[in-house]
């Protein structure tokens, strides 16, 4: 994506603080290639972990499965971490559940309706899991 130049240039500048807040670059080895990848992924702290998702036909992912150590240029400092992948149905429905507890605001942007106590709808998340993948990244 031509934004991602935007923001990897950002995230790498002074200008850190417009962004770093929710937004992270993520640099990991591909586990085919040997290749070292970056990408910029916005994120949630849940206790002492860092989560994000994302589609399950985006590939960048796919090389964390195996509790990759990864760096993570978080709030202007380059910080080691590992990684958890979730993909099954059954595993995403509950952490994308709690994902969007956390911030009900994105939950438009996930397709997902919330029901009248603000939290998202069981059944919509359900549907969304099928689709997505939840990564959680543990700082070393």
């Amino acid at each position: 994506m031509w934004f991602n130049h935007v923001i990897r240039f950002i995230l790498k500048s002074p200008l850190h603080p417009m962004m770093s807040d929710n937004t992270m670059l993520l640099t990991w080895t591909g586990s085919k290639s040997g290749k070292t990848f970056s990408t910029p992924v916005n994120f949630q702290r849940q206790g002492t972990q860092l989560v994000t998702t994302s589609t399950r036909k985006r590939t960048w992912w796919r090389s964390l499965r195996s509790g990759s150590p990864v760096t993570l240029l978080l709030q202007g400092k380059n910080v080691p971490a590992h990684t958890r992948v979730l993909e099954t149905d059954e595993s995403v429905a509950p952490a994308l559940q709690t994902f969007l507890e956390n911030a009900p605001t994105m939950a438009k942007y996930f397709n997902i309706t919330l029901d009248e106590n603000n939290k998202p709808r069981p059944e919509d998340v359900a549907k969304e899991a099928s689709k997505r993948v939840v990564v959680y990244f543990s700082l070393d």
